[in-house]
This record gives structure tokens, C-alpha cells and sequence, in this order.
């Protein structure tokens, strides 16, 4: 697998007849619509500047070093994306329909992918039009590539992780009710809700390994809570618990590999993990 090529995420929320839409997905192509000119200067451009210049500055970056895109058509295809290679060299090109100018790129080697299949392609999607996706990077290069990712932590998205270290605690009674959604952009911490005493739990999950890092979020953990009754929880990699040290005694410790080794040294759990993966 070529490692230097970047992922993608494109988001065709754009303000043009349907039928367009329909054209770009036919002919496998992205694009983007600013202002009805065909330019990639955004100095041509009268609002938006920054966003312009960023996502002209992209395209350009996929055209020289090429890209993996997964580009999502909502208004059209609201159950799949669509994903594909943008090869080195690739031109930005303009189509033009009536008053419409859209500058586009062309995909090649595409395969459209079901969201029910890969949940993570929709649930992990960044805000804006187009950006590199770091996030579900690893897991979109083997897609692409047809290869099966490793059976490793480190496979999971960090909202993956989120969703089996609160799976985990369920499974170990520490948690019984949530008070709000797992995630969500949470600051402080990503897991919140009530034990079967009605006391408070809240969670804090990363993929992280910083020194400071770490630091920062135990405690940003730690100042999160207004009363000592509650009940804090970090989970992060094995070897960041050194950084915690004694610091912070109100949080217990749990390395995101004994949460991940839980799962797959059960039959059944194991099975859900490689649905989770789309491991076979």
C-alpha cells in the first residue's frame, strides 16, 4: 500500500439542481461550488476566502500527491459513499451546466461502500466540505486496498473505542443508565451516566500517548466533576499510566488494550469485534 497518499472526505451538501448531483456520481467525479466561476484562485472569489483558499489548496495537494476520497452524495445516496483514488497528475477540471460551475477532480479504481457495512464512514465524518480525514484514515487505506485490518486496537476509531470501553464498563457493572450519547465532542469526557446506585460515572477514552496530553485530560477529567461522589474513569494506553502516578487518586486506571484483550478472548464478544472491523 502507498503510504504517502492522504485521505479525503468530501461532503456534497452543495446548493445544485439534483440532476447534477446525479452527473457528478454517474461520471465518479467530486467537486466543489463556491461562486459560479470556473478560477481555483480564491483571490477571484468574493466571500469565504479562507475556505476557499483551503479547499483550492487540497485539490491541489491531491493533484500532486494523490488521494483516497470518500465522497458523500447525502442529497442522492442518503445509505452509502463513495469511494475512490485520485491519482497523481489528476487536473481540477469545470463543469458547466446552465448557470452552474463546479470545479471538480476525477476518481478512478471506485467502489461504492454501504453505510450498514461500514458504519464508521458516516458516524466519523468531519464538519466542512473537504478535509483530510485523519481519523478514519488506517481503516479507509485497507478498505481501499481490499486488505483486512489487523486485529489490533489500534484498528479502532477512537469513536470505536469510546463505544467498547462503554460496553466494557456495562459489561462489568460499573455503568447501567447513559445520561447523554457517548462522544459527541464532549470536552472532558466522553462516557456519562448512572450506576446501578445512581451514582455518577463519567469517562474519559483516548488513543493518546503524550506525556502532556495526558496530563492535560485527567485533569480536565478531574475538574469536570462537581461533587466527590462521582465516579471517574480514564481509559488510554498501557504505557501512559505512568503519567498519572498519584496525582489524580479520585480516577482509576484502565489501559484501552486489557479493555480491547477483554473482547477478543470471548468467542462472542471476539465475534462483534470483527463485525465492528469488518474482519472475517
Amino acid at each position: 500500500m502507498d503510504k504517502e497518499e492522504i485521505i479525503v472526505f468530501i461532503r456534497h451538501n452543495i446548493s445544485v439542481p439534483k440532476d447534477l448531483l446525479e452527473k457528478l456520481w454517474d461520471e465518479k467525479k467530486i467537486a466543489i461550488h463556491y461562486e459560479n466561476i470556473c478560477s481555483t484562485n480564491p483571490n477571484k472569489y468574493k466571500k469565504n476566502f479562507r475556505e476557499v483558499k483551503f479547499a483550492f489548496d487540497l485539490m491541489h495537494k491531491m493533484s500532486k500527491e494523490g488521494a483516497i476520497v470518500a465522497a458523500d452524495f447525502r442529497r442522492i445516496r442518503k445509505d452509502a459513499i463513495l469511494v475512490g483514488k485520485i491519482t497523481k497528475g489528476t487536473k481540477i477540471g469545470c463543469l458547466k451546466k446552465n448557470e452552474y460551475k463546479l470545479k471538480t477532480m476525477q476518481l478512478s479504481s471506485f467502489r461504492e461502500v454501504s453505510f450498514m457495512d461500514y458504519p464508521i464512514f458516516q458516524s466519523s465524518q468531519p464538519r466542512g466540505t473537504i478535509k483530510e480525514w485523519s481519523k478514519v484514515s488506517k481503516v479507509l487505506r485497507y478498505f481501499y486496498y481490499e486488505k483486512e485490518l489487523p486485529l489490533e486496537v489500534k484498528s479502532l476509531s477512537p469513536e470505536q473505542l469510546e463505544i467498547i470501553c462503554y460496553e466494557f464498563l456495562k459489561s462489568k457493572e460499573e455503568i447501567e443508565f447513559l445520561l447523554q450519547p457517548i462522544g459527541r465532542r464532549q470536552k472532558d469526557f466522553d462516557i456519562y451516566g448512572l450506576n446501578k446506585e445512581n451514582i455518577r460515572i463519567c469517562a474519559q477514552v483516548t488513543f493518546a500517548e503524550n506525556k502532556k496530553t495526558i496530563i492535560n485530560k485527567l485533569q480536565s477529567l478531574q475538574d469536570s466533576i462537581s461533587n466527590n461522589d462521582t465516579i471517574l474513569f480514564f481509559f488510554a494506553p498501557k504505557e501512559t499510566e505512568k503519567f498519572k502516578k498519584n496525582d489524580f487518586p479520585q480516577i482509576r486506571f484502565i489501559s484501552i488494550e486489557k479493555v480491547f484483550d477483554y473482547f477478543i478472548k470471548d468467542k462472542s464478544r471476539l465475534e462483534k469485534i470483527k463485525i465492528m472491523l469488518n474482519i472475517s
